[in-house]
């Protein structure tokens, strides 16, 4: 019986020079099947008091998590609060997502939808005629740097409820984005900057079942203008582009909302309609 020896990493974390001039060789053998529709683009969900994450009695228990911190909700990657991610805007959609009155994540719907024009609302909620509450979900299209490996990869960040006055802020300043080309100044194509993105905390007094209580929850916070740097790297600008352009065309869908209603079901519902 043939042995296969295994492949041990050297202490800088990297294979031996014979394993990655194989794998040179062989670069993306076997995933010419799967196409964009076959992947689940993760979602980056902030961790809040009650999250499954910081439950060690929870399956989704995460060592090291704590409130305000950020996570991959497919390879669990952990960002701390304090040190926040690097990550490039390649898209932006808004999204109308439906809910069940007792809870549960249904899907988004199409604004033209005759259902949609009709809306209630009732407090800081907006209801469908069916009951059900629609929520509307900023979702910016992103590649997030991996703080270990140094790896950028795709991701979703859904901003909603309170959240909301950020995304109009990030928003307002990517479009304001502007750099010296040396002949002229010109603006950033949407997915030309790199921003750092950690979380605050927001607190404030809340009715609930009558009675007034204190809550607080983790939204994101946009660093400022001097956390703004340019995409440099040729092939960096290239693989956002590409994101950039399959949002564009519908190829790209965002992952069901149940774990960015997960992550954000302790915001109070934004005061403004945004219908």
């Amino acid at each position: 019986m043939s042995e296969t020896k295994a492949v041990t990493k050297k202490e800088n974390g990297s294979v031996s020079t014979a394993v990655l001039k194989q794998m040179q060789a062989d670069e993306g053998l076997g995933l010419d099947a799967i196409g964009q529709e076959d992947l689940t683009i993760p979602l980056i969900k902030l961790v809040q008091k009650t999250s499954p994450e910081v439950d060690p009695e929870d399956p989704k228990f995460i060592e090291g998590a704590v409130f305000g911190d950020m996570i991959n909700s497919v390879t669990k990657k952990l960002w701390k609060a304090g040190d926040g991610m690097r990550v490039v805007p390649c898209a932006y959609q808004r999204v109308f997502n439906e809910y069940k009155a007792e809870g549960g994540y249904l899907g988004p719907r199409d604004t033209n939808d005759p259902e949609m024009q009709n809306l209630k609302r009732v407090g800081n909620k907006d209801y469908m005629q069916n009951g059900n509450e629609v929520q509307l979900t900023a979702q910016f299209y992103c590649l997030v740097e991996d703080t270990d490996s140094g790896i950028w990869s795709q991701a979703i960040l859904g901003m909603k409820s309170t959240s909301l006055k950020v995304s109009r802020n990030w928003n307002a300043r990517i479009v304001d984005s502007r750099i010296n080309s040396g002949k002229a100044v010109m603006r950033l194509p949407y997915f030309g900057g790199i921003w750092r993105l950690s979380s605050s905390i927001e607190r404030r007094e809340i009715e609930e079942n009558g009675k007034k209580t204190k809550a607080s929850w983790a939204i994101y916070s946009v660093g400022d203008r001097e956390s703004l740097t340019i995409v440099e790297s040729e092939e960096l600008y290239e693989q956002a582009k590409a994101f950039h352009m399959l949002v564009k065309d519908g190829l790209v869908k965002a992952a069901p909302d149940e774990e960015l209603q997960e992550s954000q079901d302790q915001e109070p519902s934004s005061e403004e309609s945004p219908f």
